[in-house]
């Protein structure tokens, strides 16, 4: 039996050497590798599909498109699912955040082989942006394609690296056209990449487009290869004849005639565009009942192994789904567990620069440095009280999103802050710093910032432009900053998209002109509680969007009649005085204005009704002159009659007399302001003569109750 056993080693043995000598006798034949061989050995000249054999020895073919430009030149064309037109949009926001992999006619192989065997090839590459930038220059840019090595390509539509085709014509002289950063403005960066030994393009991918205003569309094209390279055929000649010396056990072919490595043997598992590694026919996983798995792969029962990440990673990878059994407690101690999965990774996989984890999240945070006093999780940094210096500062990551600075004293105007290097920050935190000046153009860089938080300091003055570059601001917080005195004009130019502004509880005197330019989104604004005394003309420019203006608890006493007539969208008002209301009666109806109207008076005159007007006059005259002649005869007749009802009798008339003066003088002011009485409403309320017929009407009430 022994010998048996011999005999049938050495059988298998010499079996294996004749199948590598006839193949490689087979790859030293003549193959028909691109569509010019077409065209040249079998003179097709018919454009249309053709089945190509790139590789000899392989029994697998490659659908193209052949396109004959003459008697001599042919292109071969090599397509996949992402010609069309793509929308780019992703559901986070990070680097390479939307992920297309491009999915070719045929075996990559076979691909790799035309492209080289012809003498050159080229592929279209073109991105629509909004908002989107490619940042090639930066430490860590936001898009790139993957080439034919599985490398991160940085460029675009050109072969220059960390450029774009349209260089040096692009916009504002940036890299890229897109690199400007245009929010609801398209730009493109398109063109062709001509480096065979990068091409074909795996998989493309895009950051930036997760916020609003963040998107874009990309298109790849085919590969277009034309030519052939007699250098590379005689090479490849070369290579076959080599590659035949090499012991043959430490390659394994695959049933289709695909040649592969044997330590992929009995490995199930695919590289990350999501290709089987190994056969594509999957005939390297066949009798592995008896094969001992390498570190970090765990054998399935009588079968191939996997990587340990592929253990309850929601797919049956192991035949009849073991690997997915008893994952509801699954918790992988001593391993990585992956963000919204039950698969885990080997701690060494961590940032080694492979995507291990189904949302890349092994790759995540990998170069964020947590600066000593501060507490960071994730991309939140929290400084809070940490004594900040600009040692500190200098290690904050400028990968960061959420910065808490509070409480560390930066005031009066942080001028050794500079918070240029925070271009990906979308929440900064400044309370209790006792910040007393915002500086113009402070925060130009943060154009990602949508929160800004500045309550509890001591903020006087906010300079002109202090906002700009804030454009995806949708929160401001200024509340509580007691001290705040002047807002100049322009100061929150910049704030496009701020939905809400509160100014409240300050010392704010002025609304100059122009406070509010460029806020063509405000809708509510709230101005409660302050000193406002003075509303410029023009001091509501461009907030045609305001829906919402509360100014109660302000003695405005200046004020232009039309400084609402900026205010087209406005529905409701809050304010003291009625006579806002009456200024604002075309835009917001009575009853969405406060405070109510009273019920005498009206927009245009202290007595609103001609009914009122005539009983105040009768009822004045009568009570003037009526009173006057009881008073005049109650004297002459006070020794003839009972003296004590003679004097009660004259204090009444007295009484009704003063009355009487007070329902005259009123009728007289309403005569006077008839037509324009809400315009002078406050200086009548402050007269003389106003608190002259107060003083009468209480003086007539009070002398009618003693007597």
């Amino acid at each position: 039996s022994r010998r048996g056993s011999g005999s049938n080693k050495h059988l298998r043995k010499r079996n294996r050497r004749n199948e590598t000598e006839l193949f490689c006798d087979q790859r030293l034949n003549t193959v028909r590798e691109t569509c010019q061989d077409l065209l040249k050995y079998q003179g097709m000249m018919q454009d249309g599909f053709y089945e190509l054999k790139p590789i000899a020895g392989n029994k697998l073919t490659l659908k193209v498109y052949c396109r004959f430009l003459n008697s001599t030149h042919a292109t071969t064309i090599i397509n996949h699912d992402t010609e069309d037109r793509l929308y780019v949009r992703s559901s986070f926001d990070a680097p390479g955040s939307y992920v297309r992999t491009i999915t070719y006619e045929g075996s990559f192989d076979l691909i790799v082989a035309v492209i080289d065997a012809s003498a050159s090839c080229r592929q279209f590459l073109s991105y629509e942006c909004s908002g989107s930038r490619f940042n090639f220059d930066s430490p860590k840019p936001n898009s790139w394609w993957i080439s034919r090595l599985g490398r991160k390509e940085y460029s675009w539509g050109t072969d220059n690296l960390n450029y774009c085709a349209c260089y040096p014509n692009c916009i504002s002289n940036l890299r890229c056209n897109c690199d400007a950063g245009l929010m609801f403005n398209w730009t493109r960066d398109y063109g062709y990449i001509e480096d065979r030994t990068r091409l074909p393009i795996r998989q493309v991918a895009f950051g930036e487009v997760y916020h609003i205003g963040q998107l874009g569309y990309v298109q790849v094209g085919p590969v277009e290869c034309m030519g052939e390279n007699i250098e590379w055929k005689s090479s490849s000649l070369k290579k076959i004849q080599s590659d035949c010396q090499v012991q043959s056990s430490k390659f394994f072919e695959c049933n289709s005639g695909q040649i592969i490595e044997s330590k992929h043997l009995c490995i199930y598992e695919f590289d990350q565009l999501q290709y089987q590694i190994g056969c594509r026919d999957v005939s390297h996983l066949r009798n592995c009942s008896s094969f001992q798995c390498p570190p970090d792969y765990v054998k399935c029962p009588d079968s191939y192994c996997i990587p340990y990440r592929y253990i309850c990673n929601g797919k049956w990878d192991c035949i009849g789904g073991s690997d997915e059994i008893g994952c509801a407690r699954y918790t992988c101690p001593g391993h990585y567990k992956c963000a919204n999965e039950s698969s885990c990774v080997w701690l060494h996989q961590l940032c080694d620069g492979f995507r291990h984890c189904p949302l890349g999240d092994d790759e995540w945070f990998c170069d964020l440095n947590c600066p000593s006093n501060c507490i960071c999780n994730g991309h939140y940094v929290d400084c809070r009280f940490s004594n900040i210096t600009t040692e500190i500062l200098a290690n904050i990551s400028n990968e960061t999103r959420k910065l808490d600075l509070s409480g560390n004293n930066l005031g009066p105007d942080m001028s050794f802050i500079d918070f240029s290097r925070y271009i990906y920050l979308g929440e900064l935190i400044l309370q209790n710093n006792q910040l007393e000046i915002i500086r113009s153009r402070k925060f130009i860089q943060l154009t990602n910032l949508y929160k800004l938080d500045l309550r509890f300091n001591r903020i006087r003055v906010i300079e002109a432009a202090a906002f700009a570059g804030l454009q995806q601001i949708t929160t401001l917080m200024l509340e509580h900053n007691h001290e705040l005195q002047e807002i100049h004009s322009g100061a929150f130019v910049g704030l496009v998209s701020l939905r809400r502004l509160n100014i409240s509880n300050t010392k704010l005197k002025t609304i100059v002109k122009n406070s509010f330019l460029q806020m063509n989104s405000l809708q509510h604004l709230t101005l409660v509680d302050n000193e406002i005394d003075t509303i410029e003309k023009g001091a509501f420019n461009d907030l045609g969007s305001l829906i919402s203006l509360d100014f109660r608890g302000n003695p405005v006493t200046n004020f232009s009649k039309d400084m609402f007539v900026m205010l087209k969208s406005l529905r409701s008002l809050t304010s003291d005085s009625f006579k806002f209301c009456c200024m604002v009666s075309g835009i917001v109806p009575f009853s969405r204005c406060y405070p109510p109207q009273d019920e005498i008076s009206d927009c245009e005159d202290l007595l609103s009704k001609t009914v009122q007007r005539l009983i105040l006059w009768i009822l004045g005259f009568s009570a003037l002159i009526g009173n006057l002649f009881v008073i005049i005869w109650r004297f002459k007749t006070l020794n003839k009659t009972n003296r004590v009802s003679s004097t009660l009798i004259l204090s009444l008339g007295f009484a009704d007399f003063i009355m009487g003066t007070y329902l005259i003088l009123i009728a007289s002011v309403d005569e006077y302001y008839r037509g324009r009485y809400i315009e002078n409403s406050d200086y009548w309320k402050n007269s003389i003569g106003c608190k002259l017929a107060g003083f009468l009407s209480t003086l007539s009430l009070q002398t009618s109750v003693v007597t």
